[in-house]
């Protein structure tokens, strides 16, 4: 009987010893589950660093075509005969505006509310600046139109 109380006692402790490991193995499970999460998080935040920096690079190289359209546009609007040169200029900056606009939206997407209001403030004004470019070029136009076609009636 004494080696059928020690089979028993021993089964006894193996049933014991198994929760204890299946509760072991569940934490390390568990531990091991959390840092898998914590390095995905961290390599989303890399890549939200590197989506968010390549981003603001393209913003600004946008911004420095648009400056560079803007002082073409103005040179090109001294004399009438450069007509044709000011619709291209406009037609151009017009697209670089939009991969402008495309940049700030795609910007937007990717940061805190705090950080759209900073960026909101400067589109906005960088967009009022366009609009009054847009409304001087296209006066401009139909003022250059308007004068060629007289010089040509006259002639």
């Amino acid at each position: 009987m004494s080696l059928k109380k020690e089979e028993s006692a021993a089964a006894a402790e193996r049933t014991t010893e198994q929760p204890q490991e299946t509760e072991q193995s569940a934490t390390a499970t568990s531990v091991k589950e959390e840092n898998v999460v914590a390095e995905k998080n961290a390599i989303s935040g890399e890549k939200l660093d590197q989506k968010l920096q390549v981003l603001k690079n393209k913003k600004k190289a946008a911004l420095s075509a648009i400056t560079k359209s803007q002082n073409e546009l103005k040179n090109q609007m001294t004399e009438y005969e450069n007509l044709h040169k000011v619709k291209s200029c406009f037609e151009a900056h017009n697209e670089k505006f939009s991969i402008y606009h495309d940049c700030y939206v795609a910007l937007c997407a990717l940061l805190t509310d705090e950080a759209i209001e900073k960026e909101e403030k400067k589109y906005l004004q960088r967009q009022s600046t366009n609009e009054q470019l847009q409304d001087d070029v296209v006066c401009w136009i139909r003022n250059a139109e308007r004068q060629l076609t007289e010089h040509l009636s006259s002639s």
